[in-house]
């Protein structure tokens, strides 16, 4: 039982909801019914069952714990174990601060919490700084400017429009780069050293661009939008919106169209930028064209608009799903997996909102990319900073990363084993497969030779043979 629920009072007296939270309907399939609840004073939000809608109603602060085990005995007789249940579920709600305190002054206390998660974000920030939030301002009253220039970019006679340009665009970029292939790439070395500079600044202003893209969907679909600040991906700095409200929408396609605004602006800078390429003359312009058409199209496939990462496009796939919490869910069923595997223990497959079979591939494939993705960024940023000449910036920016990602992996592991030994069901036949398939996966990654190359100095001299 966490702390808020046991704080001072009669310890059979149950705790209480919050009044000030409010509820939306997040899914209104009967069979899987979702509600999202915001929280006013964190401005975080949180899943709920209908079942666990239906329990936290009853929370009003008036009955027992032990009337209110009954109460859910009665309403819920399917439940094989009510009080257990319960706990666990109070438990989830003290932890996230949705419960009333006692014996301190509500606002104190709430205050208090929002401190202490502010300092475990900048704790984690730290720990993995490859994205780093920092707010800025609440946008609320920018909101109503937006209007117009929203309903233009996102009506349908528009967003056709660059669809079909952008085809056009693409057919016409991939048709030169196959009749001469080397003009690309000669639009970024003939543009010399410097256009590492405007390939920085192109990430930033694009990046913003497309946090802009967000704000404006916010606007179109009368989604709030309560922080706006600087994201520092990679150390370039640019903006971010966050749309989190968007979540209290009730239809999927809206969340979905403001989940992808990102990835429309960016079509839009990449059919404005392909044009460019193909009408200016080598130089600035064409190597600036060049620079964001990589950054649109590659960024968008590999980053943003990959569901595998939760960017954009994992949203529009959680959304389009009807699966909330989808990283969170595929972690699950696979750590769900190995316990059942390893204990002999069935799958309850209830415990999801999606196909445990495909969730469990997600998460998986989540996992793996997630990884590559991140040692794939450390590479690049020790070849750019070590070309530099700040080789030493780099390696401690590398030692973070890894060191954030292998306590988190090794903290996991740990409270997975804790929990498998507490089960008292082991089949060691299985452990020791899986423990063999581990060590080989770790003998595969320490075995694949890594490209090497020795950089030295060298002179030379030359003379001429011949009568002086």
């Amino acid at each position: 039982m966490s702390q808020v629920a046991t704080s001072s009072g009669s310890p059979s007296r149950a705790p209480a909801l919050r009044e000030d939270l409010q509820w939306s309907l997040f899914s209104d399939d009967p069979r899987r019914r979702r509600w999202v609840v915001k929280d006013p004073v964190s401005l975080e939000y949180f899943y709920f069952s209908d079942l666990e809608r239906r329990v936290a109603k009853l929370l009003v602060g008036r009955a027992s714990k032990d009337e209110l085990v009954e109460e859910i005995r009665h309403q819920f007789p399917f439940l094989p174990s009510p009080a257990t249940w319960l706990a666990g579920f109070l438990n989830r709600l003290g932890g996230s601060q949705l419960l009333v305190p006692r014996g301190l002054a509500a606002g104190s206390f709430l205050w208090k919490s929002r401190q202490r998660q502010a300092k475990s974000g900048w704790v984690g920030a730290l720990a993995s700084p490859i994205a780093i939030r920092v707010p800025v301002f609440d946008p609320t009253w920018l909101m109503n400017f937006l209007e117009l220039p929203a309903r233009i970019l996102f009506s349908r006679l528009v967003t056709l429009f660059w669809v079909v340009a952008a085809v056009v665009v693409a057919w016409q970029v991939g048709a030169r780069m196959l009749e001469r292939p080397a003009e690309l790439g000669a639009s970024f070395a003939g543009f010399g050293g410097e256009n590492a500079i405007w390939l920085v600044l192109s990430w930033a202003v694009v990046k913003s661009l497309h946090e802009l893209g967000h704000l404006l969907a916010c606007r179109k679909w009368n989604s709030g939008c309560h922080e706006v600040g600087f994201l520092f991906l990679m150390f370039v700095p640019c903006f971010y919106c966050d749309t989190s409200d968007s979540w209290r929408l009730r239809r999927p396609t809206d969340r979905a169209w403001i989940a992808a605004a990102g990835i429309y602006v960016e079509l839009i800078l990449a059919t404005l930028a392909g044009a460019g390429w193909m009408l200016f003359q080598p130089g600035v312009l064409q190597a600036i064209c060049a620079n964001v058409m990589l950054i649109c199209s590659l960024g968008t496939i590999f980053l943003n608009g990959n569901p595998l990462l939760r960017y954009d496009g994992y949203y529009v796939l959680t959304d389009l799903w009807g699966v909330p919490n989808l990283a969170e869910q595929g972690r699950e069923v696979v750590r769900a997996g190995w316990y059942s595997w390893l204990t002999g223990l069935p799958l309850d497959s209830r415990r999801w909102d999606g196909n445990p079979w495909l969730l469990g591939l997600y998460g998986l494939a989540a996992l793996f990319y997630r990884h590559f993705v991140v040692l794939l960024i450390l590479y690049v940023v020790w070849t750019m900073f070590e070309g530099f000449g700040i080789g030493l910036a780099a390696l401690l920016f590398i030692a973070l990363t890894l060191f954030g990602m292998v306590w988190a992996t090794t903290r996991t592991a740990y409270q997975f084993g804790k929990e498998i030994m507490r089960s008292g069901m082991l089949r060691w036949t299985r452990v020791a497969v899986s423990l063999g398939l581990l060590a080989g996966l770790v003998w595969c990654f320490v075995a694949i030779p890594l490209p090497e190359f020795q950089r030295a100095r060298g002179t030379s001299s030359w003379s001429q043979i011949g009568p002086v």
